[in-house]
Protein backbone atom coordinates (compact mmCIF):
# COMPACT_ATOMS: atom_id res chain seq x y z
CA UNK A 1 0.00 0.00 0.00
CA UNK A 2 1.41 3.38 -0.99
CA UNK A 3 1.67 6.37 1.33
CA UNK A 4 1.44 8.82 -1.58
CA UNK A 5 -1.93 10.28 -2.54
CA UNK A 6 -3.54 13.22 -4.29
CA UNK A 7 -3.98 15.99 -1.71
CA UNK A 8 -7.16 17.12 -3.44
CA UNK A 9 -9.18 13.92 -3.93
CA UNK A 10 -7.14 11.70 -1.56
CA UNK A 11 -6.88 8.88 -4.09
CA UNK A 12 -3.60 6.95 -4.27
CA UNK A 13 -2.54 6.98 -7.91
CA UNK A 14 1.20 6.53 -7.92
CA UNK A 15 1.53 6.26 -11.70
CA UNK A 16 -0.10 9.63 -12.36
CA UNK A 17 0.80 11.73 -9.32
CA UNK A 18 2.68 14.94 -10.12
CA UNK A 19 4.30 17.27 -7.57
CA UNK A 20 3.53 20.97 -7.34
CA UNK A 21 6.24 22.77 -9.33
CA UNK A 22 6.83 25.33 -6.55
CA UNK A 23 6.81 23.49 -3.22
CA UNK A 24 7.59 19.98 -4.57
CA UNK A 25 5.48 18.60 -1.70
CA UNK A 26 1.81 18.59 -2.71
CA UNK A 27 0.93 15.74 -5.09
CA UNK A 28 -1.95 15.79 -7.60
CA UNK A 29 -3.44 13.18 -9.89
CA UNK A 30 -4.62 15.70 -12.48
CA UNK A 31 -4.60 19.36 -13.48
CA UNK A 32 -8.26 19.54 -12.46
CA UNK A 33 -7.48 18.45 -8.89
CA UNK A 34 -4.59 20.88 -8.68
CA UNK A 35 -6.76 23.79 -9.84
CA UNK A 36 -9.57 22.86 -7.45
CA UNK A 37 -7.16 22.61 -4.53
CA UNK A 38 -5.27 25.86 -5.20
CA UNK A 39 -7.44 28.08 -2.90
CA UNK A 40 -6.34 25.79 -0.05
CA UNK A 41 -2.78 25.06 -1.13
CA UNK A 42 -1.76 28.66 -1.88
CA UNK A 43 -1.47 29.46 1.84
CA UNK A 44 1.38 26.97 2.35
CA UNK A 45 2.85 26.74 -1.16
CA UNK A 46 6.42 27.98 -1.18
CA UNK A 47 9.87 26.85 -2.20
CA UNK A 48 11.22 23.92 -0.15
CA UNK A 49 12.47 25.01 3.27
CA UNK A 50 16.09 24.91 4.30
CA UNK A 51 17.23 22.27 6.76
CA UNK A 52 17.10 24.76 9.65
CA UNK A 53 13.62 26.11 8.81
CA UNK A 54 10.14 24.92 9.77
CA UNK A 55 6.67 26.08 8.73
CA UNK A 56 4.58 27.14 11.72
CA UNK A 57 1.57 29.22 12.74
CA UNK A 58 1.39 32.75 14.13
CA UNK A 59 -1.45 33.02 16.64
CA UNK A 60 -2.25 36.71 17.01
CA UNK A 61 -3.31 38.35 20.23
CA UNK A 62 -6.60 40.21 20.22
CA UNK A 63 -4.99 43.44 19.05
CA UNK A 64 -3.37 41.69 16.06
CA UNK A 65 -0.09 43.51 16.46
CA UNK A 66 2.68 42.95 13.89
CA UNK A 67 4.97 40.07 14.88
CA UNK A 68 8.24 40.67 16.68
CA UNK A 69 11.34 38.65 15.85
CA UNK A 70 11.71 36.03 18.55
CA UNK A 71 14.94 35.54 20.45
CA UNK A 72 13.64 33.50 23.38
CA UNK A 73 13.70 29.77 23.90
CA UNK A 74 10.50 27.96 22.81
CA UNK A 75 8.87 25.57 25.25
CA UNK A 76 6.45 22.64 24.90
CA UNK A 77 2.98 23.97 24.09
CA UNK A 78 1.41 21.23 26.16
CA UNK A 79 3.07 19.18 28.86
CA UNK A 80 3.77 15.70 27.51
CA UNK A 81 1.89 16.57 24.31
CA UNK A 82 3.42 13.57 22.59
CA UNK A 83 0.86 11.56 24.55
CA UNK A 84 -1.73 12.37 21.90
CA UNK A 85 0.60 12.52 18.93
CA UNK A 86 1.06 16.20 18.05
CA UNK A 87 3.70 17.83 20.29
CA UNK A 88 4.02 21.55 19.60
CA UNK A 89 6.50 24.24 20.55
CA UNK A 90 5.40 27.80 21.24
CA UNK A 91 7.27 31.09 21.42
CA UNK A 92 5.39 33.90 23.19
CA UNK A 93 6.19 37.57 22.61
CA UNK A 94 4.88 38.42 26.07
CA UNK A 95 6.48 35.60 28.08
CA UNK A 96 9.65 34.58 26.24
CA UNK A 97 10.51 37.86 24.49
CA UNK A 98 9.30 39.94 27.46
CA UNK A 99 7.28 42.20 25.23
CA UNK A 100 4.91 44.07 27.53
CA UNK A 101 1.88 45.78 26.05
CA UNK A 102 0.02 47.83 28.70
CA UNK A 103 -3.20 47.78 26.71
CA UNK A 104 -2.94 44.12 25.73
CA UNK A 105 -6.15 42.16 25.33
CA UNK A 106 -4.62 38.75 25.99
CA UNK A 107 -4.44 35.66 23.82
CA UNK A 108 -6.85 33.11 25.27
CA UNK A 109 -6.46 30.61 22.38
CA UNK A 110 -2.72 30.45 23.07
CA UNK A 111 -3.35 29.92 26.80
CA UNK A 112 -5.71 27.04 25.94
CA UNK A 113 -2.93 25.47 23.86
CA UNK A 114 -0.58 25.56 26.85
CA UNK A 115 -2.69 23.50 29.28
CA UNK A 116 -1.16 20.70 31.30
CA UNK A 117 -2.70 17.33 30.52
CA UNK A 118 -3.05 16.33 34.17
CA UNK A 119 -4.45 19.50 35.73
CA UNK A 120 -6.22 21.18 32.80
CA UNK A 121 -4.56 24.50 33.72
CA UNK A 122 -1.90 26.52 31.96
CA UNK A 123 1.26 27.36 33.93
CA UNK A 124 0.76 30.26 36.31
CA UNK A 125 2.91 32.67 34.31
CA UNK A 126 0.68 32.05 31.28
CA UNK A 127 -2.34 32.93 33.40
CA UNK A 128 -0.83 36.09 34.93
CA UNK A 129 1.15 37.49 31.99
CA UNK A 130 -0.35 38.54 28.67
CA UNK A 131 1.31 36.09 26.22
CA UNK A 132 0.67 38.52 23.34
CA UNK A 133 1.35 37.15 19.84
CA UNK A 134 2.54 33.52 19.85
CA UNK A 135 4.30 31.35 17.28
CA UNK A 136 3.66 27.60 17.07
CA UNK A 137 5.65 24.92 15.28
CA UNK A 138 5.58 21.14 15.32
CA UNK A 139 8.34 19.63 17.43
CA UNK A 140 8.89 16.99 14.72
CA UNK A 141 9.57 19.85 12.24
CA UNK A 142 6.75 18.84 9.90
CA UNK A 143 4.71 21.74 8.43
CA UNK A 144 1.97 22.94 10.79
CA UNK A 145 -1.15 23.84 8.81
CA UNK A 146 -3.89 26.20 9.91
CA UNK A 147 -6.37 23.34 9.78
CA UNK A 148 -4.26 21.14 12.06
CA UNK A 149 -3.79 24.05 14.46
CA UNK A 150 -7.53 24.72 14.55
CA UNK A 151 -8.31 21.05 15.18
CA UNK A 152 -5.72 20.91 17.96
CA UNK A 153 -7.19 24.02 19.60
CA UNK A 154 -10.69 22.55 19.32
CA UNK A 155 -9.39 19.39 21.01
CA UNK A 156 -7.92 21.42 23.88
CA UNK A 157 -11.18 23.36 24.21
CA UNK A 158 -13.09 20.08 24.43
CA UNK A 159 -10.74 18.83 27.13
CA UNK A 160 -11.21 21.98 29.20
CA UNK A 161 -14.99 22.14 28.85
CA UNK A 162 -15.87 18.44 29.04
CA UNK A 163 -13.16 16.55 30.94
CA UNK A 164 -11.62 18.79 33.57
CA UNK A 165 -14.65 19.11 35.84
CA UNK A 166 -13.96 19.78 39.50
CA UNK A 167 -14.85 16.70 41.52
CA UNK A 168 -15.43 14.52 38.45
CA UNK A 169 -13.19 11.70 39.68
CA UNK A 170 -14.96 11.68 43.04
CA UNK A 171 -18.19 11.10 41.13
CA UNK A 172 -16.75 8.07 39.36
CA UNK A 173 -15.43 9.59 36.11
CA UNK A 174 -12.05 8.38 34.89
CA UNK A 175 -9.14 10.84 35.21
CA UNK A 176 -9.13 13.27 32.30
CA UNK A 177 -5.44 12.60 31.66
CA UNK A 178 -6.30 9.00 30.71
CA UNK A 179 -8.28 10.35 27.75
CA UNK A 180 -5.22 12.13 26.32
CA UNK A 181 -4.18 9.40 23.89
CA UNK A 182 -3.44 9.22 20.15
CA UNK A 183 -6.61 7.15 19.64
CA UNK A 184 -8.86 9.78 21.24
CA UNK A 185 -7.09 12.66 19.47
CA UNK A 186 -7.15 10.99 16.04
CA UNK A 187 -10.83 10.07 16.43
CA UNK A 188 -11.63 13.64 17.44
CA UNK A 189 -9.72 15.06 14.44
CA UNK A 190 -11.44 12.77 11.93
CA UNK A 191 -14.82 13.87 13.27
CA UNK A 192 -13.80 17.54 13.36
CA UNK A 193 -12.49 17.51 9.79
CA UNK A 194 -15.68 15.78 8.60
CA UNK A 195 -17.88 18.33 10.38
CA UNK A 196 -15.95 21.21 8.82
CA UNK A 197 -16.23 19.70 5.32
CA UNK A 198 -19.99 19.36 5.84
CA UNK A 199 -20.04 23.08 6.61
CA UNK A 200 -18.47 23.75 3.22
CA UNK A 201 -14.94 24.41 4.44
CA UNK A 202 -13.02 22.90 1.56
CA UNK A 203 -9.63 23.26 3.24
CA UNK A 204 -10.49 20.45 5.66
CA UNK A 205 -9.82 17.56 3.33
CA UNK A 206 -9.98 13.87 4.11
CA UNK A 207 -7.47 12.77 6.76
CA UNK A 208 -5.67 10.04 4.87
CA UNK A 209 -3.12 9.81 7.68
CA UNK A 210 -3.05 11.21 11.25
CA UNK A 211 -2.00 14.82 11.80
Amino acid sequence: MTDEFCVSCSQPQVETLKACSTCKAALYCSKECQKEHWPVHKHTCRAPLNADEVLGIKLLCNREVPPAKGDGDPEPAIARGERYGLPLLVLSDGIHNRKRMPDGDGNQPAVYMRIDVDSGFAPMNWQLIDPDTCYFVRQDCKPLTREAMEACHAFHSMLISDLYDIGAEEQGWAPASEMITPVVFQTFCKKYYREQREKGRQQFGFLVRPL
